[in-house]
């Protein structure tokens, strides 16, 4: 005991027991902290181990040695088995290190090692894009459409007329037959003989790397004018010229020119109405890969009933549609106004969607007369009109609605 009264005497001239009271007497929450600590530390003193250390230490510092606390093996304290380590250490205690398996993030070189063990090889993933055109075209293949080509064009050395071209497009290109019309115009033209020879439509075929092509690729190339990259109402016009001088079901129309030429005219529109979403008029491959114009067509060569084919070609369909356009169109002139347009379907519609629709808010108008709707908007319109469901006619209604 009688060191404590030493050590006592020492550690408050070396600043140990104030500071530690100031730290935390110095809180506004803890008022009697200080006491509580006096009275911990008096009893920790009173130990007889604690006595010796603390006997131990004033002779170190008597004599100028280091002073070195107790290690964890010799002395531990009741109160605190750290304080001594955290008083005198000379470096802070890391934190325990965890266990990690050998797939640890901390461990990437391990993981790799040990995770590429057990993953089987990645497979070559096959190349499905090429800048400078379609895919590289196999032997097989290549050899199977020259035996085509040949078979079809050494009988006739001299070139091949419009109706023995149509067995190229029907077995070579698989392709309806009915394109075999506007393609041959396209391929004899400047030429006085009206025969493709088997070198022109070879060079015509390959250099649009369309051996391997799929059929709406085909498509879009017979139709596509050179230089263009998309198609208009123009790019249309020969092959419904075909459709009305060759198929049968329209043989009634031979007569009627006025006819003929509407009959074309809204099969176009009913074309880009459905295909060309952007409305732009100008198609492109995208929406015409995504269509289903080359089945309507593939239908349009089985059907001899042209109204047995819906799907754009349908002679009752562009009948109902020009037939109810020239009941509105009161003064024919061949537009309807806002009072020609509110007699539809008894005056079904109300003023407010009539005001929309000549405010061009569903579509510009291409009539080109303010305050007048053509044709061609009229078809838009009584297309969106009698089936609501289609995405046009869902976005057409939707912009009548919609506020500015």
């Amino acid at each position: 005991m009688d060191a404590g009264p030493a050590a006592l005497e020492l550690s408050q001239s070396q600043g140990q027991g104030p500071a530690v009271g100031k730290g935390v007497d110095s809180h506004p929450m803890y008022p009697c902290a200080k006491l509580k600590l006096d009275q911990l530390f008096l009893q920790w003193l009173s130990l007889p181990d604690s006595q010796q250390l603390v006997s131990n230490l004033v002779e170190d510092a008597k004599q100028g040695k280091a002073l070195k606390g107790p290690s964890s093996s010799s002395f531990t304290t009741p109160l605190s088995p750290t304080t001594a380590h955290a008083i005198f250490a000379s470096t802070p205690p890391l934190s325990p290190q965890k266990c990690r398996s050998p797939c640890s993030p901390v461990s990437p070189v391990r993981r790799q090692s040990s995770s590429s063990a057990l993953r089987p090889p990645l497979a070559r993933i096959p190349q499905f894009y090429f800048p400078g055109g379609g895919a590289p075209v196999s032997e097989d293949v290549r050899g199977l459409f020259t035996a085509r080509v040949n078979a079809l064009f050494d009988p006739h050395p001299q070139g091949l007329n419009l109706e023995q071209f149509s067995s190229v497009v029907q077995e070579v290109c698989q392709l309806p037959t009915i394109l075999a019309h506007p393609w041959f115009e396209r391929l004899v033209a400047g030429s006085s003989e009206r025969l493709v020879g088997k070198a022109a439509f070879v060079e015509w075929w390959s250099s649009r790397q369309l051996v391997a092509a799929p059929a709406t690729r085909r498509l879009w190339e017979v139709l596509r004018p050179d230089g263009k990259h998309h198609l208009t109402y123009a790019d249309f016009r020969p092959l419904l010229q075909a459709v009305l001088q060759y198929h049968p079901g329209l043989e009634f129309l031979a007569d009627t020119p006025e006819f003929q030429a509407r009959y074309a005219e809204t099969v176009i529109y009913r074309i880009f109405y459905t295909i060309n979403r952007s409305g732009s008029g100008r198609m492109s491959y995208r929406e015409l890969r995504r269509s289903d114009l080359l089945d309507a067509l593939f239908a349009l060569e089985r059907e001899e009933d042209i109204n047995r084919v819906p799907r754009y070609f349908s002679y009752e369909h562009f009948y109902v549609v020009y037939c109810k356009f020239w009941e509105l169109d009161s003064d024919h002139d061949f537009s309807l106004d806002r009072n020609d347009l509110a007699h539809y379907a008894n005056c079904a519609l109300t003023y407010q969607i009539v005001e929309r629709i000549f405010e061009e808010a569903p579509r510009k108008f291409s009539s080109g007369v303010p305050g007048k709707m053509g044709y061609e908007d009229f078809v838009w319109f009584i297309l969106s009109e009698e089936d609501k469901t289609t995405d046009t006619a869902m976005e057409y209604w939707f912009r009548c609605d919609a506020a500015n």
